[in-house]
């Protein structure tokens, strides 16, 4: 009797552990989900806090939404609190400079502070790195302009200065190209070149004076050049207004002026027919971009520095003037409307695109007009151009440099990317990206470093599809009716080594009634059958199949039953090849292509009474996953040496599913939906399990191709380049805690977790 009652209450113990333990369960999903809303809902006004409360989710759940958040969370902008003026990167990219009344420096990587120095303590408007490598710093502290050699990052040594008299601010500061030569700009209207060859002793040159005071005097030498251009904005002259106040009183637009600066004992005016500008910059490559009343305009420039061709940059408003701007690499430009807009455009191409807009949360001014926002102190890019800085005041508190990550605006949350539509090998240590008629070969080890190899440039406009042979050691590529194949050297290296024409095998052409029209085969679908063996199908509706050793043309043509293919599957089949075409028309065939020239139809898939929208196979081809139109997906594996398929799973959507991928090891499916979510499902016995739920916005080509690449997936966006999202969510969270702002306090916790206990989610 006693046994029995111990029994019934140890049962009843357990029944009670366990469903307290489903509902912390469910209540750490609910909260962790919740903090992924509140994460977006603050990352524009407090980005340090955002990436803390993912961090915090994922320590309570790692919930399909958390991982997806955290794939993603370098959308989210590190926030680093300093009391500084201005900040610039270093050539190298190694070392971010921050001066007010201290200067210093931190490593990029980490935001580790890796050293300070006092400075004057006055007002700081400009703080440059000299050219390449950089070694040399200039910050304009007050009326002078010291000189630090940064070369040891740890232990930055002051090593000039420069007095220019006058007692007047410091307004800009631009080193020569060749980094032997800085100007100056201050407030007396002033402009000063000096010698820095010896940057102990620098030399005055002579200059140019203006008999005015001015609000701004911004000066930038083109690249490579001999011209100097400076805008002189006058200040505003009003008895008993102290100059930062009629610097904010003085916003009205000024002639940009250019200088032959060959002589810099004297400064030769050269004309300049861009109108009057409020600012200006030049990209690395000699063009230059000024703002100006309603117009935002890219210069095409001269050798004489002579700007010609203006094209208008797309804004928002063209009622809101943009006040400041920073250049970058790869034709990034960034742009502050006076409106607190923060405009990104990809000018790289001879038509600029506006790519992003950001917004900051400024502190407000009594000074500032109505509808006007407070302007940020600084902003830059990074020399390698994939991080933006942006340092806005804090009133009372520290100051704010927000780093945002800009390998590509239009899926910020990419921490790599590279030109062009991927294609992975088979072990992801190697990817193949086209674009336009340009092949370019990857080291993938590090799918979030990649390291081009090779590229090589066809004949062709564009590629339209590729693939990568089972070993690794070959590319096949495809344009219209022509086909080429690579050789891939064990350096990474490549080189053509067969080039087929695709031939009329099913007598397609000429086309009944249009005898008279050219009839194109156009290929679709490209896959290796084996390291040797390559298969095309084309929209004739039949399957070339290639010898890498026979480039006189096909062994053989198959013709498929219905439709034309868009994808091709290699199975797992012991020593046999089994083909699967996928494509238009209600096309899932599974053929025997053993021997080309007598290929059997074996199979029909499920699923002929949908057009499937993408087609996937692991490395192995012993798992394969297929996505319709209709919004459903369905996961097999191949059985029986390709004899049978094991039906694992179906999944269901809201809309149409456009992209599938399985990663190496057949152990995880990734979709696309219409919707532009990215939808991440671990494989099992006979289900799928979602891991990942990611959405990447309205940038994303809806005809976008996913791959697993490592530990990583990728996704080609609107503009053609592959983005890389890394999927380890605890790699993830560590990541976001570089960069998180000030710690979270216990009533910031307390807010959004009522009733859970506080742990510093970075800690």
């Amino acid at each position: 009797m006693l046994s029995a009652a111990v029994l019934a209450t140890t049962a009843a113990a357990v029944i009670a552990t366990r469903q307290r333990a489903i509902a912390e369960d469910q209540r750490n999903t609910a909260v962790a989900n919740q903090l992924v809303n509140e994460s977006r809902s603050v990352q524009d006004s407090q980005p340090g806090l955002a990436r803390q409360l993912l961090a915090a989710a994922y320590r309570l759940k790692s919930t399909p939404q958390v991982t997806g958040a955290l794939a993603a969370g370098a959308a989210i902008p590190q926030e680093l609190r300093v009391a500084a003026d201005r900040f610039a990167f270093r050539a190298d990219g190694q070392v971010l400079a921050t001066a007010g009344r201290t200067l210093r420096l931190y490593d990029p990587a980490t935001l580790a502070l890796l050293a300070e120095r006092p400075l004057d303590g006055k007002s700081v408007n400009a703080v440059v790195f000299g050219p390449a490598p950089g070694h040399l710093l200039a910050v304009a502290d007050g009326a002078d302009v010291l000189l630090w050699d940064v070369r040891d990052s740890g232990n930055p040594v002051a090593a000039g200065r420069m007095v220019t008299g006058g007692g007047e601010v410091v307004l800009g500061v631009a080193f020569a190209p060749d980094g032997k030569r800085i100007t100056i700009t201050s407030r007396g209207g002033e402009l000063q070149n000096w010698d820095i060859s010896d940057p102990s002793l620098p030399v005055p040159q002579g200059g140019l004076p203006l008999p005015l005071r001015l609000a701004r005097y911004r000066a930038e030498y083109q690249p490579g050049g001999h011209v100097i251009a400076v805008a002189p904005a006058q200040l505003y002259n009003a008895e008993k207004v102290p100059d930062h106040v009629a610097v904010i009183a003085s916003p009205n637009p000024t002639p940009l002026l250019l200088f032959d600066a060959r002589d810099p004992g004297r400064v030769l005016p050269l004309r300049a027919a861009t109108g009057k500008v409020y600012t200006f910059a030049y990209l690395p490559d000699g063009r230059l971009v000024t703002s100006g009343e309603g117009t935002v305009q890219l210069w095409k420039v001269a050798s004489d520095g002579t700007p010609s061709a203006p094209v208008t940059m797309p804004v928002a408003d063209p009622g809101v003037a943009v006040r400041n701007l920073a250049t970058g690499p790869g034709g990034r430009v960034a742009g502050i409307a006076e409106d607190g807009a923060v405009y990104l455009w990809d000018a790289a191409g001879s038509a600029p695109v506006l790519t992003a807009q950001l917004r900051f949360t400024p502190a407000n001014s009594k000074w500032l007009p109505a509808g006007q926002a407070t302007p940020p102190l600084d902003l830059g890019f990074s020399s390698d151009g994939n991080r933006f800085g942006l340092l806005t005041p804090g009133g009372d508190a520290p100051d704010t440099l927000r780093i945002y990550n800009v390998r590509d605006t239009r899926q910020p949350g990419a921490r790599a990317v590279v030109p062009g539509r991927a294609v992975v090998g088979p072990d992801g240590t190697r990817a193949a990206t086209f674009e336009k008629g340009t092949i370019r070969l990857w080291d993938t080890t590090d799918p979030l470093a990649p390291r081009e190899l090779a590229t090589v440039t066809t004949t062709v406009k564009v590629i339209d599809g590729m693939a990568v042979a089972p070993d690794g050691r070959a590319l096949a590529a495809y344009a219209d009716q022509e086909v080429w194949a690579f050789a891939v050297d064990g350096a990474g290296g490549l080189r053509e080594t067969a080039r087929w024409h695709l031939v009329d095998g099913t007598g397609s052409c000429p086309l009944p009634g249009y005898e008279s029209l050219p009839c194109g085969i156009d290929a679709s679908a490209i896959t290796f059958l084996d390291a040797g063996t390559v298969a095309v199908g084309d929209l004739t509706g039949q399957v070339s199949i290639f010898a890498l050793n026979r480039p006189d043309g096909a062994l053989a043509t198959v013709p498929v039953t219905a439709g034309w293919p868009a994808d091709l599957l290699p199975l797992a089949a012991g020593d046999k090849r089994l083909l699967v075409v996928v494509g238009r028309g209600g096309l899932n065939e599974v053929w025997d292509v053993t021997d080309p020239t007598r290929a059997v139809k074996r199979a029909d898939l499920p699923g002929r009474d949908k057009t499937a929208g993408d087609a996937a196979a692991d490395r192995d081809g012993r798992t394969i996953a297929l996505v319709y139109r209709d919004g459903t997906a369905t996961v097999w594996r191949v059985t029986a040496d390709g004899t049978a398929l094991h039906h694992v799973a179906d999944r269901t959507d809201t809309g149409d599913l456009t992209a599938v991928a399985l990663d190496p090891a057949g152990d995880r499916v990734a979709f696309l939906g219409r919707d532009r979510t990215i939808s991440v499902f671990g494989i099992g016995d006979d289900s799928v399990t979602s891991q990942l739920l990611m959405p990447v916005g309205a940038a994303v080509d809806v005809n976008a191709s996913l791959n697993f690449v490592g530990g990583a997936l990728s996704l080609t966006t609107g503009s053609g380049a592959t983005a890389v999202f890394p999927l380890d969510p605890a790699a993830n969270a560590r990541a976001l805690c570089v960069g998180a702002g000030p710690p979270m306090t216990e009533s910031q916790w307390e807010r959004v977790a009522p009733g859970l206990p506080f742990r510093s989610p970075c800690t």
